[in-house]
């Protein structure tokens, strides 16, 4: 962003210092805009660096086509690409907690919610309860569509974390 701006800004001082006709003037503004808009933002793009991380970008663009459990089963290989123990608990009497972590310490549980639409208050309420039954000291929804405002509301209250579409990309392209 911080390019497009300083790019944009010696757009229209150029014309200034060098007194360009107004045509040549139109054509520098124009040129620079495409620039800033196209050439930039994939410049500032992070591709990752891994074979892994290739593959899981991959999955990830087709993550709307993935069921509930081929998402969870995702997000587990992202994890565990992340150097989390993982453990995909899901369906009957996993205490709204569908995959648990370790690292160290941590023991995070995790709501996976691959809704079309954006997340609300019930995954909240549910991995919270699921952190106290599994002993978590972290509780996270993941959720690629994003959260109501309810369900942000609540998740502050609760100390429970909200990851979303942003989120799993920029996890996929920090991996190592």
């Amino acid at each position: 962003m911080l390019a497009q701006g300083c790019l944009l800004l010696t757009m229209f001082l150029l014309p200034l210092i060098f007194g360009t006709s107004f045509n040549a003037v139109i054509f520098i503004l124009m040129t620079g805009c495409l620039v800033a808009l196209l050439v930039i933002p994939a410049r500032e793009r992070q591709e990752p660096a891994t074979r892994t991380a290739q593959e899981l970008l991959q999955r990830f663009d087709s993550v709307h086509l993935m069921n509930g459990t081929q998402f969870e089963y995702f997000m587990a290989d992202l994890f565990k690409a992340m150097g989390y123990r993982t453990s995909v608990l899901g369906g009957a009497g996993d205490q709204g907690v569908d995959i648990l972590l370790t690292k160290g310490d941590q023991k995070i549980v995790v709501q996976c919610k691959n809704y079309a639409k954006p997340v609300g208050n019930r995954p909240v309420q549910e991995v919270y309860t699921g952190s106290t039954y599994h002993g978590g000291t972290e509780a996270w929804v993941v959720a690629p569509r994003g959260y109501t405002s309810g369900a942000v509301e609540l998740a502050k209250r609760a100390n429970v974390q909200l990851y979303d579409a942003r989120t799993i990309r920029g996890w996929i392209n920090q991996l190592p």
